[in-house]
């Protein structure tokens, strides 16, 4: 039987080597920053040593030196023995993080249905990595995957889903397609199980409470809405006309709100085109879809416009379906490279890689979960093993029979579930960082978890003794 602090030296030791792989480093040896990012470092915020030196005391104590190496990722400050206390603020600030995490998730589904049909044409909205303190999961499939998120980016409310869920509650026309995972034939989505969560998260947006009556249809002083860059025909009724006598007619979505007997009035403006005051300033609400491609140039506006929607705190909810096609839920398994910097300022998960469409993955959520299990599967870091670095506690009991050697190991079953899955998860969250050639202590990324682990890392370095 393995002694407790020879598994947590190997689990450590295996986490310290996965963080370094994936870019943290240099604090061993007294060089050199941490952190993600494979591109130039920006030392437009660096502060030297003397800074912190001139001050007093400042290094003289594990927090102060904590503080110091936060700045810009420079570990070289750190000391062996502040490992512990590093390794314990990861833990309380992930802690923090999952309590308002948690406390969404209870408060969109807390006594409704869980499920989520499987829809092929659509889009997995997912927390950016760089905003994960801001972003949260709102869907995630039976195999791991979010399929849907909110955000409070810039301190307001966003919703993002992978398709334009809204068209499909429209009942008097068919034009969601989904599978039914029984007998893998094609059905019409209604997301019936789901809609009193929509409903939920819809009355987060406008009111910041997901409790909150939404009025109904019957209420002449219904909610203010702004539509934009949605799929549409020219069958659909006519929503406006521009000043140039050009007809805008109303998305499919429009028809989806009305189904859930909700009262609203259309804005007869484009919010991601017209100045802020006079279109999006109107509105409780914007829902957006994704870029128009039929539209020459219009990225630049319209990015413009989502950030400052999202600067002034104007609730947003984003459909990833496109308008360019034409037909209802158009294009929505995939995206464009001008949608990426539109989910950026909006707090979601951007970029090629890793693919996020689920048009071959076919995830979705099959059955009602209780709290808890929704709560473990949003756990990306997964707390259990931050807790285990933090208290040393590791299990003693790994049936190791059938490692023998270096050459000749399989590791315990346990063990992988315990240790090498979580680094493995951690691993490809650092990874994407890395490809796109960020440095994890940029001031703009907002994931001080993921620092402190960087940071833990290489102060942990200090006491391996290196065959």
């Amino acid at each position: 039987m393995l002694l407790p602090n020879i598994i947590r030296s190997f689990a450590c030791l295996f986490f310290v080597l996965a963080l370094t792989s994936c870019g943290g480093g240099g604090g061993g040896d007294g060089g050199g920053k941490a952190g993600g990012g494979g591109g130039p470092q920006d030392n437009s915020n660096k502060i030297g040593l003397n800074t912190f030196q001139n001050s007093g005391d400042a290094l003289s104590t594990p927090q102060g030196r904590l503080s110091a190496a936060m700045v810009n990722g420079d570990s070289s400050v750190l000391k062996a023995e502040d490992a512990d206390m590093v390794s314990s603020q990861a833990y309380a600030n992930y802690q923090s993080q999952l309590e308002k995490q948690n406390n969404l998730i209870s408060r969109f589904y807390s006594g409704l249905s869980t499920k989520f049909q499987l829809i092929k044409d659509s889009y997995m909205i997912q927390p950016d990595l760089q905003n994960s303190e801001n972003v949260f999961p709102l869907v995630v499939g039976d195999k791991g995957n979010v399929l849907a998120s909110v955000s409070t980016v810039g301190g307001g409310r966003i919703a993002g889903y992978g398709y334009d869920i809204l068209a499909g509650f429209d009942l008097s026309k068919n034009r969601i397609v989904g599978l039914d995972t029984t007998t893998a034939q094609q059905i019409y989505a209604r997301q019936t199980d789901h809609q009193p969560v929509f409903k939920r998260v819809l009355a987060w947006l406008v009111y910041g409470d997901p409790a909150r009556e939404l009025p109904p249809t019957a209420n002449t002083t219904g909610l203010n809405i702004a539509w934009s860059s949605l799929p549409t025909s020219t069958s659909n009724p006519v929503m406006y006309t521009t000043d140039t006598k050009q007809k805008v007619f109303q998305p499919f979505a429009v028809a989806g709100m009305k189904a859930l007997n909700i009262g609203f009035t259309n804005l007869n403006c484009d919010p991601l085109s017209a100045p802020l005051k006079d279109c999006a300033q109107q509105a409780q609400l914007v829902v957006i879809g994704g870029i128009d491609n039929s539209k020459k140039d219009i990225l630049p506006t319209q990015l413009d416009r989502i950030k400052e929607i999202v600067a002034a705190k104007i609730p947003i909810l984003y459909l990833n379906s496109h308008a360019s096609g034409g037909a209802a839920n158009d294009y929505a398994s995939g995206s464009y490279d001008e949608d990426f910097p539109r989910l950026k300022a909006m707090g979601f998960a951007n970029g090629a890689l890793p693919d996020k469409s689920n048009f071959y993955i076919f995830d979705f959520v099959s059955k009602d979960l209780s709290l808890d299990v929704m709560n473990k599967r949003a756990d990306f870091l997964n707390s259990d093993f931050l807790n285990r670095i933090k208290s040393g506690n590791f299990r003693e009991d790994y049936d190791w029979y059938e490692c023998v050697s270096d050459d000749d190991c399989i590791l315990p079953t346990d063990f992988i579930n315990d240790i090498v899955k979580p680094l493995r998860k951690l691993k490809t969250q650092l990874d994407s960082l890395n490809t796109k050639g960020q440095n994890l202590f940029d001031p703009n990324i907002q994931n001080k978890t993921l620092q402190l682990l960087v940071l833990w890392a290489d102060a942990y370095r200090q006491t391996i003794t290196y065959p």
